[in-house]
């Protein structure tokens, strides 16, 4: 098993691989690497950059969304122009700044004369409410009672 698994995954060298580099830029890539002119760096960088932009022209005039969008859509994915959104694992609010808040939160001072006069007025319409219950309670039976006369 051993043998045919090194036989069959590839091990060793791999070149790098830049995108949209012909033999210029190859060129340019070795001169830079033997001199490190950045002149030669720039040249190369815009070489590049020329390059993907002539890829780019090339197969945008070619895209077509009438028959297929998953191919058209891959190749905008491929080439890199479509951004794509990664979630954060991790939200932006501690746990710490929550806790931290909730306890400035719930160290509100208290004004007392504004609790005791909000438990009058809850007690008044308590009492109001159950007085107009009674009320309507009476009417419906004395009602009922003249009805059944």
């Amino acid at each position: 098993m051993q043998k045919a698994a090194r036989h069959s995954i590839p091990r060793g060298f791999h070149p790098t691989y830049i995108p949209c580099s012909d033999e210029e830029c190859q060129d340019l890539l070795k001169q830079y690497e033997e001199s490190s002119d950045p002149d030669i760096a720039d040249h190369l960088i815009e070489s590049v950059d020329a390059a993907r932009w002539h890829r780019w022209e090339e197969l945008a005039s070619q895209m077509n969304f009438m028959h297929s969008s998953q191919k058209s859509g891959a190749l905008i994915r491929r080439l890199g122009a479509a951004q794509q959104l990664r979630k954060s694992t991790h939200s932006s609010v501690s746990a710490n700044a929550v806790a931290a808040h909730l306890i400035q939160v719930a160290k509100a001072l208290h004004n007392k004369k504004f609790e005791r006069q909000v438990r009058i007025q809850g007690r008044t319409l308590l009492q109001q409410m159950s007085t107009r219950v009674f009320l309507i309670h009476s009417w419906k039976r004395r009602f009922q009672l003249l009805c059944r006369r």
